[in-house]
Parts: C-alpha cells; structure tokens; sequence
C-alpha cells in the first residue's frame, strides 16, 4: 500500500485490490477522517497478502492466530508456508492443501507445524510414522533436520516412474534417446557380469544395518539418528512400512550391498524413494541405475502403478533422476497420482520381502525390452530412403465396405460385376 500511495495512485485502486478491508484501508487513506495523522497498520495487508517474503508469511499465521486476519480467502504467493498437521490428517484436507501449494507455493518446502512451535521428531516413533505417511498421502516427501524438524518437500518439478495404467506416459519415457541409450549400456553392463565372475541380486529388507552404512557415509546425506530411531521401527511395522531395495554383488570372495533405495508404498499402489545411496568402489558395475531399474520392475510385477523420486534439480546429485524417470511438473504429478490412487492411503500393496531376484537379466530392468525396440523402431524408420512411402497392406475382400450398410454396398457391387 505504502508504494502505491508514493507512486500516487488512488485510492479506489488500492482498495480493489483488498475488497476484504475496504473499509479499514478507506479509513486509513482518508485525507480528512478520524484515521487521518495515525501511522498505517501493515499487519493487516501481510496477513492478507501473504507475499512477498518469507517473514510476510510468519507475520500471515501470527495475525491470523490474533484474530486480524480476513475471513475470506487471500490471494496467496507461499514462500515458506507453515503446514499443521490437520490440514493433512484425512485425504480430503491433503487434497485441499495440495491444491494451494499447486497455487501458490514459489519455494519447494514447507515448515510443519506452526510458526512457533515446528514438527519434531518424538520419543513416540508410531506417532511419527504415522504423521510421515500422512505427508505421503498428500503426494509430498519430507526432509529432517539435525533439531529433530521435519519439513515438507514438494517440488515445482517431480520424477516419476509410470509403472501400469499411464499409456502415454510410458510412452513419453520411451521417447526420449538419451533414457533409451542409458537402458542399453546398463543392459551391455549386466549381460557382461558373468564374464568377470560377477553376479547382481535384488532383495528386499534383509539388513537394514548395513543399508544405513551406505547411506549415512554420503557427505550430503540429510538423514539423522532421530530419524533413523523411526525408520527402526518402521522397518518392522507392517502398518506404515519402510523399505528397503538392496543391490547386492557375489564375487569369488563372498557378497556385499552395493546400493540400496530407502522407500515408503503408500495411496494404495504408489511407491516413494526418500532417498537413496551406492558403494562407489563398484561404480563400474552402474549400482545405481541398475537397482533403480530393478527395483522398478519388481514394484511393477507387485502390482504398483507409479514411483516416485521426489524433485528434480539442476544439481549434479540429482541428474540421474530425468533418466531413470518421467520429469513432470508438480501439477502433472498431483494428476498422476489421483489417477492411479486406490483405496484409502493407509493401505498399500504388500511387498514380500527377502530375494526377488537372485540374478539380474536385461529382461530383469523395467522398460528394457520395450526401449529396445523402440530403438530398433527408429532406426528402421532412419534407414528408409527419403520421400518414399511404406507399402500399403493388403486389405481383405469387403474391407472396404466397412460401415452400416456394408452387405449392401457388397450385394450391389456382385450385381454390377455380373
């Protein structure tokens, strides 16, 4: 308000823009008026506003809890906005809380709790791990902090994996050559292990202790021993699980883990990766892009029909994931998943656990076979000369007749000719 006015606009114009306050602001802008001489209240237009920065925000939820906020819905840009957690306790308020960071979100997390008093993780790990799926049953991820905070991650840009019942998504994934060519080296890398006496296997929630090695070695690793204190007891539950991919490398000398994916299945079948971690003394195998493979392919026979990796970034740790999944935008994903939900988001397909593949093949890695012919596809479509077309086939006696009155027209046709 106090820009506009310098800039000298009216004030019929600055009142449009907040039809809530039209009265308040009126009274302060009056040259003449019992308002006229007293410093101008800025709580208010914050608090409707709701923009502009980060403090806007805190100054929105502090009015709003003193009662001076307006009643009617603001125009919201969210930079930092604080989530409580009721507005994600059923589907139907997830829904609605998704439907305004979709709005009006610019950053891509959120602080859960309020303002003075965020989430943290308690003593009481059933209680966080219920609280953790309620934000994966709004289609969000989450991140902790070394205080014990939790905040709610939700991307402008998500990867995906369109695992069943998403046609033209799968078909959107394929298209892409630079997807198509990182399938074929990591097929010629598989094909090749058992040449130099290796072999790869896929399990599932076979030792979380040595997952949580690879994991908490990694310099960037946002995990801490608060949450790993619930993703313990997680592990167990059969409610609200944790699981765990496991990339496991037999060589002459015994087996080790050489990647592992931490993840939740939640909306019925929909599965998110939290986050993930390799052994990089084996980076000549491709640990990470073959257990993404992998572990797509086994939640695809499972039944599920999305994956999930989170956001996607310009940063070199996430370049990996426009490869091994569909890049969407944040509104594509929300469709995505209500498309493909079942069921309440409490339940969730049952993922057996133990080996599920005791010896990776080319056919074992999601979208393989299928990438390869649509590369073989193109590459026949390439080596046809240009300007000519490929020949018609055959049609069948009477096919082109097709229609409502196509005996008719055939009956005709015989008349004529005889």
């Amino acid at each position: 308000v106090v820009h506009l006015m310098v800039a000298g606009e009216n004030s019929s114009k600055i009142v449009s823009l907040w039809p809530d306050l039209r009265e308040t602001i009126q009274a302060m802008m009056e040259p003449e008026g019992p308002s006229c001489g007293l410093p101008i209240d800025m709580a208010p237009f914050v608090a409707l506003m709701a923009g502009g920065s980060a403090m806007s925000d805190v100054f929105a939820k502090l009015t709003s809890a003193l009662g001076t906020a307006s009643t009617g819905r603001p125009r919201t840009i969210l930079h930092l906005p604080q989530i409580p957690l009721e507005q994600i306790d059923t589907q139907e308020t997830s829904d609605m809380l998704v439907e305004r960071l979709n709005e009006g979100l610019v950053s891509n997390s959120c602080v859960l709790g309020s303002v003075l008093a965020h989430y943290k993780i308690a003593e009481d790990v059933e209680r966080c791990a219920v609280d953790l799926y309620k934000i994966l049953s709004a289609g969000a991820g989450y991140v902790s902090q070394e205080d014990g905070s939790v905040g709610l991650v939700f991307d402008r840009r998500q990867a995906t994996s369109p695992l069943a019942g998403l046609p033209l998504d799968y078909a959107s994934f394929l298209s892409c050559r630079k997807r198509r060519d990182r399938l074929k080296d990591v097929g010629r890398v598989v094909r090749a292990l058992p040449k130099k006496g290796l072999k790869l296997s896929l399990r599932i929630n076979t030792d979380l202790d040595q997952a949580l090695g690879l994991l908490l070695r990694r310099e960037d690793n946002w995990v801490n021993e608060k949450l790993v204190r619930v993703w313990r007891h997680m592990y167990e539950s059969e409610t609200h699980p944790l699981v765990v991919f496991e990339l496991w490398v037999t060589t002459a000398d015994g087996e080790t883990m050489v990647a592992a994916d931490f993840g939740h299945p939640h909306n019925g079948n929909c599965f998110y990766i939290a986050t993930r971690s390799y052994n990089k003394d084996y980076k000549h195998v491709e640990p990470g892009f073959v257990l993404a493979y992998a572990g797509a392919k086994a939640l695809q026979a499972a039944g599920y029909a999305l994956q999930s990796f989170g956001g996607v970034s310009d940063s070199p740790v996430m370049s990996y994931k426009p490869v091994v999944a569909l890049p969407t935008t944040r509104e594509k994903f929300v469709s995505m998943l209500r498309r493909v939900r079942r069921g309440k988001h409490a339940s969730y397909v049952p993922l057996a656990k133990g080996a599920v593949c005791s010896e990776i093949k080319e056919a074992d890695l999601w979208a393989y076979e299928d990438a390869m012919s649509k590369a073989q596809e193109l590459a026949r479509a390439a080596q046809q000369p240009k300007g000519t077309k490929a020949p018609k086939a055959k049609k069948a006696p009477g096919d082109q007749y097709k229609g409502a009155d196509a005996e008719q027209k055939a009956r005709k046709r015989a008349q004529a000719q005889s």
